[in-house]
């Protein structure tokens, strides 16, 4: 017995020691990473645009940006940056001109170290405190400078990195991009899955875009909107917030030309998708930034959801969409032109 005793006595001493030898690592990694879109693409091609990876902070999960974390993101075999990052630029907060990433709610950045095949950045600043669901953007756009080359044979998914190693960041790899025979599409892959996440079109999916073509009930209340003279029906009224007007995004589009399959909604990342052609357009719940086909662009406001829709400011929308926007302040009415 005495023995016995001894021998439990040793172990739990070595597992004790054991753990305060330990390294010490960071306890949960816990931000939720994206991409924005999954754009088809070609092999053997230069300056291509691939989708813009998104890494957002989770409160819920303690997945904190942290002044000094560090976070590289590699690119895969067979890809590689077209122009090398510049590691002597600042990117700071809301800069959605830098070429290769950008961020939100004060957040600022540093790259220190790019190559032809991955980029590192360090987090400098973050703002005021603890900024509640902040993102991180990484651009992979011809227009903006940080375009890739894609060698020949090179098949399937581009897969890129994201290495955060000691940090709350979780670190994983992202689809950003598909390879594909013939002519590549400026469409999402609808019915496939974005980082294991299905697009929704249909209200069981998620029920935050209407579905149906327009034509609810009439807006009685709130501003009235037009299009070409024509007024659009909402199945939720718009309403004006912070000197703007809002409305349900997939009644919206439809009064503007989109095709009922041409609104997606992805309820994992709270992304809105608006086809039209080769037009693309990414809006994520509680962001003031507007991909148009990747491009950056920002609100001054951000979209929201009211009554299981999503709200979304109709200046931008039905600009980035090609109309021009008129107020008529007498009757409280919106004028939206396009043309045929």
């Amino acid at each position: 017995m005495e023995r016995n005793q001894k021998s439990l006595f040793i172990l739990f001493a070595l597992y004790f020691l054991l753990t305060l030898l330990a390294p010490v690592t960071t306890a949960f990694a816990a931000t939720q990473n994206h991409a924005v879109s999954v754009p088809k693409v070609l092999d053997d091609s230069e300056n291509t645009t691939l989708g813009t990876l998104a890494i957002r902070e989770d409160e819920d999960l303690d997945g904190w940006f942290r002044a000094g974390d560090v976070i590289t993101i590699n690119l895969p075999s067979g890809v590689e940056y077209n122009t090398a990052p510049n590691t002597t630029a600042d990117y700071v907060y809301n800069e959605a001109d830098n070429a290769y990433v950008y961020s939100e709610d004060g957040v600022a950045l540093d790259i220190i170290v790019g190559t032809d095949n991955y980029i590192s950045f360090q987090i400098k600043d973050i703002g005021d405190g603890k900024a509640s669901e902040s993102r991180i953007y990484v651009c992979f756009n011809k227009n903006k400078g940080s375009g890739v080359d894609i060698d020949e044979g090179v098949t399937g998914d581009i897969d890129v990195e994201i290495d955060a190693a000691g940090t709350s960041i979780t670190s994983e790899y992202i689809t950003v991009a598909r390879i594909v025979a013939g002519n590549p599409t400026a469409t999402i892959s609808r019915l496939e899955t974005i980082d294991g996440n299905r697009v929704a079109k249909e209200a069981g999916d998620s029920g935050v875009i209407s579905t149906g073509p327009a034509g609810g009930s009439s807006n009685v209340r709130g501003p009235q909107i037009t299009v070409n003279s024509q007024p659009v029906k909402f199945n939720v009224a718009p309403e004006i917030k912070h000197s703007r007007t809002f409305g349900p995004i997939r009644d919206l589009a439809y009064s503007l030309g989109v095709p009922e399959d041409g609104v997606a909604w992805d309820g994992i990342t709270k992304t809105a998708t608006i086809i039209k052609g080769e037009l693309v357009l990414n809006l994520i719940i509680g962001s003031n930034l507007l991909l148009v086909n990747e491009e950056p662009q920002k609100m001054d406001v951000a979209p929201y959801i009211k009554e299981s829709r999503t709200m979304a400011p109709v200046r931008f929308i039905a600009e980035a969409l090609g109309a021009s926007v008129g107020w008529d302040e007498k009757n409280r009415q919106i004028i939206i032109k396009q043309g045929s």
